[in-house]
């Protein structure tokens, strides 16, 4: 039995396509979509630096998307309180 590769809420199009890519160098050819792209969601840069080296490379970066959960808050302390205390369940994940 082969493993399933699981993308919970891809926002772009580019993720999926790189789990593909990896899947397939190792041989793996199962992968499950779960609540693709929310049409709703806008995309921001992934760092907020002003730098001129960081805005001219800013379309070769990652992005991320304009709310949670998709928004990085790169909060050490934030991130740490919703880890430990946030539900797991959110409506889309399923577990088995």
């Amino acid at each position: 039995m082969q493993p399933a590769f699981v993308l919970v809420r891809p926002q772009m199009g580019e993720n999926i396509g790189a789990a593909a890519r990896g899947m397939w160098n190792f041989g793996l050819d199962h992968m499950r979509v779960v609540a693709p792209r929310d049409p709703s969601v806008g995309e921001e840069p992934l760092i907020d630096f002003s730098s001129g080296y960081i805005l001219r490379a800013l379309d070769e970066l990652p992005r991320q998307g304009d709310r949670e959960p998709w928004k990085l808050r790169q909060n050490y302390l934030r991130d740490r309180r919703s880890v430990n205390h946030d539900p797991i369940d959110d409506g889309v994940l399923t577990f088995r």
